[in-house]
């Protein structure tokens, strides 16, 4: 029977990464649905992985550095094989789902050489640009030795027996880079929060002030997260509900760069930084928002977009990656044209002034939830698609 397979779940990223949350998270609920699912970690504790990976790292300075290579997205050129790359073929599982790996920590010629079946389950962007994101200006300048690691990821994926993406983009984006012919499934990230966040209680919410919700982690110093129209919105935000006389709190949940004086009080436009958060607490910050907004430029499948949904709460985002599919424009929340401050100040406007729009939202975002990201009918569309490999 399906259910009596061993998956090994394998993630190269450090413990407490998005990618180990991620991968540890699927570990469990297919343990929960009977799977025997070990988990292994492929971070840098040993004293070995520290001398490979800084070496490996020096190789492909140098090699790039002779080469001339100006590409602001670094490929990996990793060629030295990674000893626990094997270790999975020791388990003797019926497939191995390998979670992203990151630059520098696995070897692609490793990764054929096992001799587990595997899975490629993506997070972000490895095999288009190499890194998690996409450089700020958005361009890629390929080149010879581009090309050449990119044919080497090729390798990597014509030989796995399946793909999962959580988006539709990146499922796009992906082929259109590398291409690949093997089946694939669609099924975002679950959501270790989401037994709590669907137990939050909007009707409690703070009816005197309109409460806006922001996640600080990088806001301000990454750009390609939308630092600097952060700090527009929140200017034109200032005089908007000055002039009108409106309570307007924003909720920065995450820590805020020491460089960004603005973010303090003024007239009716209350800034409240709470900080870093845990996961639990992510569920208090969830409960007291009225919207949510999204200001990063980059995104495969936003998690937070999604967390706030569970919440029942509605979205503001701009229009790029797979942000298209963690809403239901004008339903759930809002797209706007990436980098239009205008945009997403009038879409918090629509909210503000149409209390009867924002409580229809609400039962939309929660019920769109369920309905796409709920943890139960994923679990089920992933076991199905392991049947239909035959893994």
């Amino acid at each position: 029977m399906i259910e009596n397979r061993k998956v090994v779940v394998l993630t190269t990223h450090k413990v407490g990464g998005g990618a180990f949350v991620a991968a540890s998270n699927f570990s469990k609920e297919l343990g929960q649905a009977k799977f025997d699912t070990p988990i292994i970690s492929l971070d840098r504790k040993r004293l070995l992985d520290n001398a490979v990976f800084w070496v490996n790292i020096f190789l492909d300075r140098v090699f790039k550095y002779c080469l001339g290579y100006s590409n602001p997205i670094f490929h990996s050129s990793n060629t030295i094989t990674r000893y626990r790359a094997y270790d999975i073929d020791k388990f003797n599982a019926d497939v191995a789902n390998i979670h992203w790996f990151s630059n520098g920590l696995i070897s692609f010629s490793s990764i054929i050489a096992m001799k587990t079946p595997y899975i490629l389950t993506f997070h972000d962007s490895w095999l288009i640009c190499g890194m998690e994101h996409h450089p700020d200006n958005g361009v890629i300048n390929e080149g010879k030795l581009d090309r050449y690691l990119i044919d080497r990821k090729s390798k990597v994926l014509s030989k796995a027996r399946g793909y999962v993406f959580p988006s539709e983009w990146q499922a796009r984006e992906v082929n259109s880079r590398v291409g690949y012919s093997k089946p694939y499934l669609v099924v975002p990230n679950f959501c270790e929060i989401e037994k709590d966040l669907l137990g939050i209680n909007r009707s409690s919410s703070n009816t005197n002030e309109f409460t806006i919700g922001f996640v600080a982690s990088r806001l301000f110093e990454n750009t390609s997260k939308g630092g600097a129209d952060a700090i527009r919105l929140l200017e034109k935000l200032e005089v908007i509900v000055n002039d009108l006389k409106l309570p307007v709190r924003i909720l920065i949940a995450g820590k805020t760069s020491e460089k960004v004086p603005i973010l303090a009080d003024s007239g009716y436009l209350t800034i409240e930084e709470l900080g870093e958060v845990d996961r639990a607490e992510m569920v208090s910050f969830y409960s007291r928002l009225d919207c949510f907004v999204n200001l990063s430029h980059f995104e495969n499948l936003s998690t937070t977009n999604i967390e706030a949904h569970a919440s029942g709460t509605p979205v503001i985002c701009y229009d790029v990656g797979g942000n298209s599919e963690t809403l239901k424009n004008g339903s759930t929340g809002y797209l706007v044209e990436d980098r239009s401050v205008d945009g997403v100040l009038n879409a918090i406007n629509r909210l503000i002034l149409a209390p009867s729009k924002l409580a229809g939202m609400r039962k939309s975002a929660r019920l769109f939830f369920v309905e796409k990201f709920g943890r139960e009918s994923n679990l089920e569309r992933f076991i199905k698609f392991l049947e239909v490999l035959d893994v």
